[in-house]
């Protein structure tokens, strides 16, 4: 072999082993994600780590003797979201008992639902996300963990029970909001409006007055559908549901209007019962109504 032609092995040796080195490191950054804190608990993130790993191709995989971790990997993330649900379902629960709140299944099919009062809470395991709901609205959706669930919770039921709730105040400002609707759709007091019509007044009866002496967004004080039915459970517990003489009444929601959600609302109370509602009006308080609920 002549200088020439060791020259060239060496080239070869050193294209190899950095082709070689090349491999490893992508190898390495492939598998530190499963090695970071929560990853192999969280089916999302764990099929995420998994795709980046499988790009390294079959052959790689078998060269640098990682088939069989692989193999171990995709095994456990098929299993993950079924170790997540007995798993997190056990801490749920007891973190339930701790605070004394009340837990119940209400949906065993995915995803989940459970009650923990006043709310429901969907569990999807497949992609590692909690929701919480009321009046079957979608209020938050954040990651499956204990705290951020209970954090939420707890902000949910301190934005919702606003201070200051009056029923007598919140009553007064329905039937204003009411009456504005009659007005602007030319019909007589007693008759039924539907929502639409109904909460966006109701909603600036409800916004602070800086707000109405200049109203900029940042101003704006949002009001939801959710939280309607919040303050309706909320005068029903407080068994007022009369205003001057008015009785506050929702109109059930039947026929086509039942299978339209952007136009009825589900009312219920803590444990979750209740039906979905079309309309609004204000009865005399003197005369039983034959469709009530508020």
């Amino acid at each position: 072999m002549n200088a020439e032609q060791l020259q060239q092995a060496i080239q070869v040796a050193v294209a190899r082993l950095e082709g070689e080195s090349k491999l490893c490191r992508a190898a390495v950054r492939s598998l530190r994600p499963f090695l970071r804190g929560g990853v192999l608990e969280s089916p999302p993130r764990l099929r995420r780590a998994l795709q980046g790993l499988a790009k390294l191709g079959d052959e790689n995989l078998r060269k640098l003797e990682l088939a069989s971790v692989h193999a171990a990997l995709e095994q456990w993330s098929q299993e993950a979201p079924q170790r997540l649900r007995a798993e997190f379902g056990r801490r749920l629960k007891d973190a339930c008992a701790q605070r004394g709140i009340a837990f119940r299944v209400v949906r065993h099919e995915e995803p989940l639902e459970v009650r923990i009062p006043p709310f429901s809470l969907l569990l999807d395991f497949q992609r590692g996300r909690a929701t919480w709901q009321f009046a079957r609205e979608r209020l938050r959706e954040l990651d499956l963990d204990i705290a951020q669930v209970f954090k939420a919770y707890d902000a949910l039921r301190s934005e919702l029970d606003w201070k200051g709730f009056s029923p007598a105040d919140f009553l007064s400002r329905c039937y204003r909001a009411y009456s504005e609707a009659l007005f602007a759709l030319g019909k007589q007091r007693g008759e039924r409006v539907e929502f639409e019509h109904f909460l966006p007044r109701l909603a600036l009866q409800l916004q602070q007055r800086n707000f109405l002496r200049n109203p900029r967004q940042k101003l704006f004080r949002e009001y939801s559908r959710a939280h309607f039915a919040y303050d309706v459970w909320r005068l029903q517990r407080a068994g007022q549901l009369s205003y001057n003489g008015w009785r506050l009444n929702l109109g059930v929601a039947t026929g086509d209007s039942a299978r339209q959600p952007e136009r009825v609302i589900y009312f219920e109370d803590g444990d979750g019962n209740g039906e979905y509602k079309l309309t609004v009006f204000f009865s005399r308080s003197e005369v039983a109504s034959t469709e009530v609920s508020a």
